[in-house]
């Protein structure tokens, strides 16, 4: 070992390297990359809001584009933004509900009343089909009216009735999936009493999903027991939109065809 003057120098091992060699990990907290709970998109107005959101939007730029969609009237936006409103307000809706949990969709439906008919049924402040319901009508009376007008030099022949019998499909499967949201809260208000499955298990969304398809396509509850009052004045009034929905789409189908 070489000495120098002030003695021997002593030789240590591997240094490690320091602060200015470190490897920093500037990565976000994985906290931070948790996705939000779908529990945030149970309330009617959120999304509704959402639709509403995306519904102007692509009004927006139908209005400003220019290019081919330069010639569709006002009447032509008017219905492509219903359509997509319905698309992203279904799409929440469907993705919400069966990825949320039993404890949270408890803690969103539980209230101390049903609330008014117009609460339930228009404004979306207590859980029930809510607005979804009034667009999905709007929806419908406007494909009715807009299909057999075919005045739009931009919205003619197919694609014209492509878009009007979306406009009506997506319609009745917004509403068949809002009263699914109001089974399954009602039947939570009332500790699970109100209806009765066949199989005597706790019900999960693709029950009260089986159970809107049964009401809204042959106005009955099939294997379903309704048990209480309050329930059934909820089915019936599911079965009276379902058969006005029923018959003025099958109109609107056959007028698409034939015309």
């Amino acid at each position: 070992m070489p000495c120098g003057r002030y003695g021997a120098i002593a030789v240590s091992g591997p240094t490690s390297p320091g602060p200015s060699t470190s490897i920093t990990d500037h990565s976000l907290p994985k906290e931070n990359l948790v996705p939000p709970s779908p529990r945030v998109w149970l309330p009617e107005r959120r999304r509704s809001g959402a639709g509403i959101l995306a519904a102007g939007l692509t009004a927006l730029a139908l209005i400003t584009v220019r290019g081919p969609f330069t010639a569709m009237t006002a009447a032509d936006i008017s219905v492509v933004a219903l359509l997509v409103h319905l698309v992203v307000y279904l799409a929440i809706t469907l993705l919400a509900f069966s990825a949320a949990t039993e404890s949270e969709i408890r803690a969103w439906a539980e209230r101390d009343s049903r609330g008014t008919v117009l609460q339930r049924y228009v404004l979306g402040t207590a859980p029930g089909p809510g607005a979804s319901l009034f667009i999905a009508t709007v929806a419908l009376i406007v494909a009715v009216l807009w299909l057999p007008a075919n005045n739009s030099p931009a919205l003619q022949g197919h694609p014209r009735v492509a878009v009007g019998v979306a406009l009506v499909a997506i319609a009745w499967l917004s509403v068949l999936v809002s009263f699914a949201v109001t089974f399954h809260a009602d039947n939570i208000l009332e500790d699970g009493t109100a209806l009765a499955f066949p199989d005597d298990a706790r019900p999960r969304w693709a029950d009260y999903i089986y159970f809107a398809v049964s009401v809204m396509t042959t106005f009955g509850t099939t294997d379903v027991t309704v048990q209480s009052t309050d329930m059934r004045q909820t089915v019936s009034f599911n079965a009276v939109i379902a058969f006005v929905f029923n018959t003025v789409t099958v109109a609107a189908l056959v007028s698409a065809v034939s015309g």
